[in-house]
């Protein structure tokens, strides 16, 4: 269990540095995206309704897709130099809000709860005009590349082409007032100066004061998105983050468990290891102080052994010394017997002695070498617990 703890530990590879640096990464990708989000924010509140047009749903599970926006919101003018000329064209319709159908406008206009007065432009219903061949041709013989349609300054969505047609109708953008007053008084079509002065065919002339800057509700439109995208952006960027930083956070997870899981294994199987030690060094102690015992009992056995061979030796001298008188050969075999009989206990005792001298051996020895294996364990334990904690 303590190995396969290890292994898992080790598969897990971390780097102790990813998840700081992936919460450093994810703090600056929030800040980044809440202030990209409070300025766009703070840019389509400034547009007021061109930005947006609010409502309530007028009935219930009501698609809000069929509802497109204010015409300022769903074009786009590729060139901001273009925007006064179409800004000052346009007018107030810039304001007026896109529909699918006529349908959708009656529940808009009866249930939508409008907070201002609107005008709608079904898409189902509108006429779209825009020049035709022979206007193209004729302007361009008069004026040649000075006046280009308006509605081809316009960038919109397929669908949506209908509603700015609608808008801008076959009016003319001209680089000058010469040009404007040309196509106007010569071929009755309506026009507009790159400085956003009108030229009507019905006698009229708009001019005078225009926005200048960034003050013109296209190029401000146009700033919008562009903020709009970067917050978008940067909030897809903070979401990527915090997907990184949970990784990161889950590995971290996973690896503190594992280290745990791996200290725990580590320790139950230092504490198995001592026990089976303990129990070994026990019996191992038993069995030595038993083997001490047998030989101080031999020992004994072999002083009186030995003291016993001397009295033998004591009595054969002093049975050669009556030799010389008396039976000679009873006491001769009387003295062969005794002496036999006390070499013989010697022997045994002596032989006892060294069985037992050499069974201490062995156990002493078997109990160095357990005290090895005892010191051992505790230094594998010691450097597993060192991994563990690194």
């Amino acid at each position: 269990a303590a190995a396969a703890a290890a292994a898992a530990l080790a598969a897990l590879r971390l780097d102790p540095s990813a998840e700081p640096a992936a919460a450093a990464n994810h703090a600056a990708a929030t800040h980044r995206a809440a202030a990209l989000s409070s300025a766009a924010d703070a840019a389509a509140a400034a547009l007021g309704g061109a930005a947006e047009f609010r409502y309530r749903d007028p009935e219930p599970r009501f698609d809000r897709s069929k509802v497109k926006g204010t015409v300022a919101s769903l074009m786009r003018v590729p060139r901001p130099a273009d925007a006064t000329a179409l800004e000052a064209l346009a007018g107030g319709k810039l304001q007026q809000v896109v529909v699918d159908d006529e349908k959708t406008g009656m529940l808009l206009l009866t249930k939508g709860g409008l907070t201002r007065r609107v005008t709608l432009i079904p898409l189902n219903k509108i006429k779209a005009a825009e020049p035709t061949p022979a206007q193209l041709k004729q302007v361009s013989s008069l004026v040649g590349s000075r006046a280009v349609p308006a509605v081809s300054l316009v960038e919109a969505d397929a669908e949506l082409r209908p509603a700015i047609q609608h808008v801008f109708g076959a009016a003319f953008v001209c680089e000058d007032r010469e040009s404007a007053r040309a196509v106007c008084d010569r071929l009755r079509l309506k026009c507009v100066t790159r400085d956003g002065d009108i030229y009507d065919p019905h006698g009229t002339l708009t001019g005078g004061s225009r926005p200048t800057g960034n003050a013109s509700l296209l190029v401000r439109m146009a700033e919008l998105r562009q903020a709009s995208r970067a917050a978008a952006a940067a909030v897809a960027d903070a979401e990527a983050a915090a997907a990184v930083l949970g990784e990161a956070r889950a590995r971290a997870e996973a690896h503190e468990a594992a280290a745990a899981e791996l200290e725990m294994q580590t320790h139950r199987l230092s504490v198995h290891t001592q026990t089976v030690e303990a129990g070994e060094a026990h019996a191992l102690v038993l069995r030595l102080s038993d083997a001490k015992a047998q030989l101080m009992r031999a020992q004994e056995d072999g002083r009186a052994a030995a003291l016993a061979l001397k009295e033998a030796v004591a009595a054969r001298d002093a049975i050669q010394a009556r030799l010389s008188g008396g039976d000679r050969d009873s006491l001769l075999a009387q003295s062969k017997a005794a002496i036999a009989a006390a070499d013989k206990r010697a022997a045994a005792k002596a032989k006892a002695l060294t069985a037992a001298q050499q069974s201490e051996q062995k156990l002493a020895l078997a109990l160095e070498t357990l005290d090895a294996q005892m010191a051992s364990s505790a230094a594998a334990a010691a450097a597993a617990a060192a991994r563990a904690a690194a």
